[in-house]
């Protein structure tokens, strides 16, 4: 994989042997960064956007946001081997901030973010439940811990096979986008006073 675009165009990011991680593939990469770029939605340029990268994996997409110019970029992973691996590798280890945690127990959040990927473990064998209950308890943490203010944009990357409707009243859902085997969906963060649905 390489960075496609911006400061660090063309470097390479790597995968650690062993370490089980399906990244971001270049094309939905692209698409994911079109979106926040050019839709009409997301209203602020890349040097106003403080980004938060859940499930980083690889840390491509934190290090694509990063070779962009966003404001700042935060990447939460479980397993953080892989992130630190190519951040040493092109140097750039103080310029994005990580943090080894399970995404579904997100702690308080000092700071609170313009732009959320989420990349939630999917493949063909993964439980469609499982994979659901992990996105909504990952929209949950953020919406309970403080990561987002209102108009905050969340974009899920998912299985295109994988049925998934969000039981929040807090997010809507504004936009969906497949690209081969993967699919975008955007929602807007509408507010923190706002109870989950029963």
């Amino acid at each position: 994989m390489r960075v496609i675009a911006g400061k660090y165009k063309e470097r390479k990011i790597g995968l650690i042997k062993g370490v089980d991680i399906r990244p971001t593939m270049g094309k939905v990469r692209e698409a994911l960064f079109n979106i926040i770029l050019h839709a009409r939605f997301v209203t602020k340029v890349p040097e106003e956007i403080h980004f938060l990268d859940l499930f980083t994996g690889t840390g491509s997409v934190s290090i694509e946001a990063l070779s962009r110019g966003f404001a700042s970029v935060t990447a939460v992973d479980i397993d953080t081997r892989c992130i630190y691996a190519n951040l040493e590798k092109m140097a750039i280890h103080d310029e994005i901030t990580v943090i080894s945690r399970d995404v579904v127990k997100l702690e308080e959040s000092g700071k609170q973010y313009d732009v959320v990927f989420m990349d939630p473990p999917y493949n063909e064998k993964t439980p469609k439940y499982r994979a659901s209950q992990i996105t909504e308890k990952s929209f949950a943490g953020l919406h309970e811990r403080g990561w987002l203010c209102a108009g905050s944009i969340v974009i899920l990357e998912k299985h295109k096979k994988e049925i998934f409707k969000l039981n929040h009243h807090a997010f809507e859902l504004i936009d969906s986008r497949r690209y081969g085997m993967s699919e975008l969906l955007t929602f807007v963060y509408i507010g923190h006073d706002l109870p989950l649905k029963e």
